[in-house]
């Protein structure tokens, strides 16, 4: 089986989603040491605060880091596919930009082999076995500058067992049905095999990719037409 980057949504699943996607400009700094945010929304867990003062240079000459942790940027790449990097970063309270680290993703202890590259028109972040993320520069600063997407589509609030509220399933469970929904209806477990594969590391993922299966009322509701209009 193989496996699409980008969800690809089908034309009737769609009156079921609602757009909740935003988008945040992200610099590509060969000279930062890590990545850097004042968006702490974007960290995949709660970000540590450092036991020693720390301020940094460059770009960011002077402002204060508030803590470390891992954030997730999700990029599209040249063939419109999306990229979810997760890599370290620097919580910058007052940070008025947002920096990634291009040397700092590539980790070949975690098979993240690639290299990145830069020419008249594009800086292009090449990881092994993905397509590009070309970045073009921007017409007033020279420099490289992406739109991360920070939130993904979502399905509507009128699907009650996706909310959070909902205290019968667990966060596995939870995060299962979007991607079931996400993926035009796929069968759960084709999603759960889907959930272990690259780039969908984070925990959430995992929890929802071992979880027991839940019901899908939309599913449901089909198989019930299905049967009645065979009858």
């Amino acid at each position: 089986m193989s496996l699409q980057l980008n969800a690809t949504f089908l034309e009737e699943p769609c009156a079921f989603f609602v757009s909740d996607r935003k988008t945040v400009p992200v610099i590509f700094d060969t000279g930062a040491s890590l990545a850097i945010t004042q968006n702490i929304e974007v960290f995949v867990k709660p970000h540590q605060e450092l036991d020693r003062l720390l301020f940094l240079g460059g770009m960011a000459d002077g402002l204060e880091v508030s803590g470390i942790g891992k954030i997730a940027w999700t990029f599209e790449a040249c063939d419109k596919s999306e990229i979810q990097i997760i890599t370290d970063c620097y919580y910058v309270l007052n940070g008025k930009a947002r920096l990634l680290s291009p040397q700092r993703v590539l980790n070949e202890q975690q098979g993240l082999r690639g290299f990145y590259k830069g020419d008249g028109k594009f800086f292009s972040l090449c990881l092994e076995g993905l397509p590009s993320i070309d970045i073009p520069y921007h017409c007033s600063n020279g420099l490289p500058i992406a739109m991360a997407i920070t939130r993904e589509c979502s399905p509507s609030v009128h699907l009650s067992l996706l909310t959070d509220e909902n205290q019968n399933l667990t966060g596995g469970q939870n995060v299962l049905p979007e991607w079931h929904c996400s993926f035009g209806h796929l069968g759960m477990r084709q999603v759960q095999y889907i959930l272990r594969q690259f780039p969908f590391v984070q925990l959430k993922f995992l929890a929802a990719a071992k979880c027991d299966l839940p019901v899908c009322e939309i599913c449901e509701f089909a198989k019930a037409r299905q049967i009645q209009n065979n009858l």
